[in-house]
């Protein structure tokens, strides 16, 4: 079982950098090829777990809605309960392939499939580190896809409400001073994806003041401590172009906007590349109705 756990460990660490170079189909195939059957039987249950879970973030990536509800599909017709990740998931993969439809004729209903899966947050504080990291990524994530939403439509109505800013503040807050919290692995990554979901929520709010000192608390947090992830870089870029965008410093936002697309370039992430559209094309629209 050690060389298979081994195995297991190396192609998912491979993986997460693979995924956050904004190289999916790579990971996937990665996963698939270096963990044959004869040696996924070896592995624990919470290794199968970790490589089920880059897999489905690989399909996330790639907008692969079919691929991921035929792997829920498997887990069914084993009389397995199907992960709570692969429903998330599934949720971000529609978020991610209505930003496929080229603008302007980005269709609504995959981004209100994405929230119907997703669910409202449910209110209220986990205590254990476990339960308010879900809490918090959900938060985070329900955030986004309002935001990215408000972004495609220019309709303020979309954007995410007080009560929902709100709520992702005060997990954000839970998880940053949880002595547990900051034993996970995982701690630094979802503390800057909850303060990009707020900046951005801020954003879609036409929130500039909010935004601007979220995005300064980003970017202090970033300096500190560099995000390895491509893809988190190019995501602060087009939160600081869409900031610029708002203030009226159009020849900045242009400047950065060029920048992350020769980035964009080198990576396939639908969601990005759909949210530099919308930035783009804000640049052009009235303010939001």
């Amino acid at each position: 079982m050690r060389p298979a756990e081994a195995i297991a460990a190396a192609a998912t660490e491979a993986a997460d950098h693979l995924l956050g170079s904004g190289k999916p189909d790579q990971a996937r195939r990665h996963l698939n090829e270096l963990l044959p059957p004869s040696e996924a039987v070896l592995l624990s249950s919470d290794s199968r777990g970790r490589i089920e879970n880059a897999i489905a973030r690989s399909y996330r990536r790639l907008g692969a809605v079919a691929d991921q509800k035929r792997r829920m599909a498997t887990y069914r017709k084993r009389g397995d309960q199907v992960p709570g990740f692969m429903q998330h998931e599934l949720a971000l993969t529609h978020w991610t392939r209505a930003s496929m439809t080229p603008l302007p004729g980005n269709d609504p209903s995959g981004w209100h499939d994405a929230l119907r899966i997703l669910g409202r947050p449910q209110p209220g504080l986990p205590k254990q580190a476990p339960r308010l990291k879900l809490a918090l990524i959900r938060a985070a994530a329900f955030i986004n896809i309002k935001a990215g939403l408000a972004c495609v439509s220019c309709k303020r109505g979309d954007a995410p409400t007080t009560s929902d800013m709100h709520h992702l503040k005060r997990l954000l807050g839970s998880w940053t001073t949880s002595r547990s919290a900051q034993r996970d692995e995982g701690f630094h990554r979802h503390r800057l994806n909850a303060v990009r979901a707020l900046c951005r929520g801020h954003l879609a709010r036409a929130d500039l003041v909010h935004a601007v000192q979220t995005l300064k608390t980003l970017d202090r947090l970033m300096t500190a401590r560099p995000d390895r992830d491509l893809l988190s870089v190019t995501d602060m870029l087009l939160l600081s172009a869409w900031a610029s965008l708002e203030a009226g410093d159009t020849a900045k936002a242009r400047g950065i906007l060029e920048c992350a697309r020769h980035l964009l370039n080198t990576m396939h992430d639908p969601l990005l590349k759909g949210l530099m559209a919308a930035i783009e094309r804000r640049g052009d629209a009235p303010a939001y109705n």
